[in-house]
């Protein structure tokens, strides 16, 4: 365990006597590319250039045969974006306290940028880069946070024990749960009071109606949510 603490604090960000990361990474000190046998997982990170200075980047990973970087090395114009894939394609699960991607920029010209060169021949050495990190690899499934915040919503639309039961049970269940945020939005329409005493005796069919198609967006915001959550593994 503590061997093992160890070595993932040595394998992210910037090591002493290194210098200071300038760009911008997404995700930025972890990278997650589940394993599973016989195939292969893709994700991406982005990089992003906030300096006013052109920017040379080089990404090394610890083992080419378990993971690569498509595009390792490329130039960023200022306040400019790349997002680059990343493949994982082991052959047995690898090691999850040991593999990296070592991100590597320096400051480039035009001419730099508009050689004929072979990049790597552009490239001036690792060891006179302008900023270094490592974001660790992990070959597990990521933590489950963007999940948790669904379900939050979940139980707040429905009440209900599963997420199963949600697109089943759309309407009756969200009539009574909605009602505690259509006040909030009628507020501001001043006309909420007298539609909420009417309530009892009119049946608040209007009202339901409102409440329906409200949950019927958020069901829809709901479906997003899951949706990117999916993406952004599968990425």
């Amino acid at each position: 365990g503590g061997q093992s603490v160890r070595m993932n604090k040595a394998i992210i960000g910037t090591r002493p006597g290194e210098p200071p990361f300038k760009l911008k990474l997404e995700p930025t000190d972890h990278v997650y590319l589940p394993w599973t046998k016989d195939s292969t997982f893709i994700t991406s990170v982005t990089i992003t250039n906030p300096t006013p200075k052109i920017q040379m980047y080089k990404i090394k990973c610890t083992d080419n045969s378990v993971f690569r970087v498509q595009t390792p090395l490329g130039f960023l114009d200022p306040k400019a974006s790349v997002e680059l894939k990343v493949v994982q394609s082991a052959k047995t699960r690898p090691d999850e306290n040991k593999h990296f991607l070592m991100f590597l920029h320096q400051v480039a010209t035009v001419e730099d940028k508009n050689s004929k060169k072979d990049l790597s021949k552009i490239w001036k050495g690792d060891n006179v880069a302008d900023g270094v990190t490592r974001v660790q690899a992990h070959f597990t499934e990521p933590p489950k946070k963007k999940t948790q915040a669904s379900v939050r919503v979940s139980k707040n639309r429905t009440n209900t024990k599963t997420e199963g039961s949600v697109e089943e049970n759309k309407s009756p269940q969200r009539k009574s749960s909605k009602s505690a945020f259509i006040p909030l939005n009628a507020e501001k329409g001043s006309k909420m009071k007298p539609v909420e005493d009417k309530k009892a005796a009119a049946g608040g069919k209007k009202k339901s109606n409102v409440r329906v198609k409200k949950s019927s967006a958020n069901t829809k915001g709901g479906k997003t949510m899951g949706n990117t959550t999916e993406d952004k593994t599968a990425q």
